[in-house]
């Protein structure tokens, strides 16, 4: 497996969020990205994002300078010093191949180390066996199931 290098989100990264859902469907677009984009994605709403949100921190994993996946680190709460991962696409080629644990693992260590988080969570869709294999193999725990939203799981990872 290649290194990976992971760096904060710019604008020009938005062209790969629109061509890694280019002939996807609504329900792959929710499964990533929650309610945060409406179908079909644009590139003027993931710029919204990029430059509106105040409590998120975007990062972008690249191998040798190309692209792979872009996650967030979102609903930062400092006062319960809690945060989530969440937005997290790897590109098609990439995934299952170990690299989604690479960069979970980044984001853990930067919510721990970097912003002094004390707990980080994450909603996961209880279909999407492969993201619960790498959430799981990394060291989060099944906190909750929601019963709406196709039985979504809640996971979290406490600082030890």
């Amino acid at each position: 497996m290649k290194r990976i290098d992971i760096r904060p989100t710019t604008l020009s990264d938005c062209e790969f969020i629109i061509k890694a859902n280019e002939g996807m469907d609504e329900d792959f677009l929710h499964q990533w990205s929650g309610p945060s984009y409406e179908f079909p994605i644009t590139m003027e709403q993931i710029k919204k994002r990029l430059v509106d949100s105040i409590y998120t921190k975007f990062f972008t994993a690249e191998i040798q300078g190309e692209t792979i996946g872009t996650v967030e680190l979102g609903f930062i709460n400092y006062k319960k010093m809690e945060c989530r991962i969440c937005r997290f696409l790897v590109g098609e080629e990439y995934r299952n191949k170990g690299y989604g644990s690479q960069i979970s693992k980044y984001l853990i260590d930067h919510a721990f180390n970097e912003l002094k988080m004390e707990r980080v969570m994450l909603n996961v869709s209880s279909s999407n066996m492969s993201a619960i294999r790498c959430y799981e193999k990394v060291g989060f725990k099944v906190v909750e199931k929601k019963e709406k939203n196709n039985g979504n799981l809640l996971y979290e990872l406490l600082r030890l």
